[in-house]
């Protein structure tokens, strides 16, 4: 993965990219031979691995469990999305909105644990006490992640197989780019 990260050839496009997968550790094989044929990632990049579990419902607050792919500046995480055999999926729209909010809770919980869970303080001169001040990191990483969101939520399919309906595509909603690997293997792509 570092080495796809360093490729000076790799541009980073503004947006999200949600690769889905089956895959719950580590880089879809797939996406090596996206890049080497499509040589652009976007600039907040999620593989997003959708499980369905043996209990009922899963409830929102741990249905999305997130963590960093190293190295960090790429901003590229893994998402394992659990869904329980009763719980209901709901349009696009909303879970997009869901996984953007668990998405920053997920970055501010992140900065508190690597900051021990102190944060800075300053000194208020008006009342004498001190204040908890913001950790800037915080949100300047939400910041990104929320421009990120508004410049096109892309979901990029790293499936063996796919079947589309007749109305699939639909204008003015969330993009799909999808490539089987024995279509990328037509095009040069190899098994790596």
């Amino acid at each position: 993965m570092t080495q796809l990260a360093k490729d000076p050839r790799i541009n980073r496009v503004p947006g999200m990219g949600l690769l889905c997968s089956e895959l719950v550790h580590g880089i879809p094989p797939i996406f090596p031979h996206f890049v080497s044929n499509i040589p652009s990632i976007h600039s907040v990049l999620v593989f997003l691995s959708l499980k369905k579990l043996p209990v009922s419902k899963i409830s929102e607050e741990v249905r999305l469990l997130f963590r960093h792919v190293d190295p960090r500046e790429y901003r590229m995480f893994h998402c394992i999305v659990r869904y329980g055999y009763m719980d209901i999926i709901g349009t696009n729209e909303e879970f997009e909105h869901q996984l953007l909010e668990r998405f920053k809770d997920f970055i501010r919980k992140e900065y508190l644990i690597a900051d021990g869970g102190a944060t800075e303080q300053t000194t208020d001169d008006r009342t004498g006490g001190i204040v908890p001040a913001p950790i800037q990191g915080v949100e300047e990483e939400i910041g990104f992640v929320e421009r990120a969101a508004d410049g096109g939520v892309v979901y990029l399919l790293g499936e063996a197989h796919v079947k589309a309906k007749k109305k699939f595509l639909h204008p003015n909603e969330n993009n799909c780019l999808y490539f089987s690997e024995d279509q990328l293997q037509a095009r040069g792509g190899t098994n790596d």
